[in-house]
């Protein structure tokens, strides 16, 4: 199982070695990686405090996640619910090749 941050953002070292965020049109680090976890199988549960509800409803119908969590209103119960419900659903490991 993953947890994802859609709104991940990478960083990069700038030529005196300090670590810089990327360009804005470089930082879909997070649906990059939702993207690698569909291909593999892997059930994901999607965390996001800026995504909109259109983002929402295409991360469950083209992405096909878990679950979503909203920042703002996380429970810690609410995510290890959903986690638990998970566990009983799981058949066994997914696995995939780099």
């Amino acid at each position: 199982m993953a947890v994802i941050d859609l709104s991940l953002s990478g960083t990069e070292t700038d030529p005196a070695g300090r670590w810089a965020p990327l360009e804005p049109e470089q930082g879909l680090e997070g649906y990059q990686l939702l993207a690698s976890t569909r291909a593999c199988g892997v059930p994901t549960i999607v965390v996001s405090g800026v995504a909109t509800p259109d983002e929402i409803r295409r991360a469950y119908t083209e992405q096909g996640i878990f679950g979503y969590l909203e920042k703002q209103a996380f429970s810690r119960h609410g995510f290890l619910q959903m986690i638990e419900k998970h566990r009983q659903r799981a058949g066994g490991p997914a696995s995939c090749s780099p």
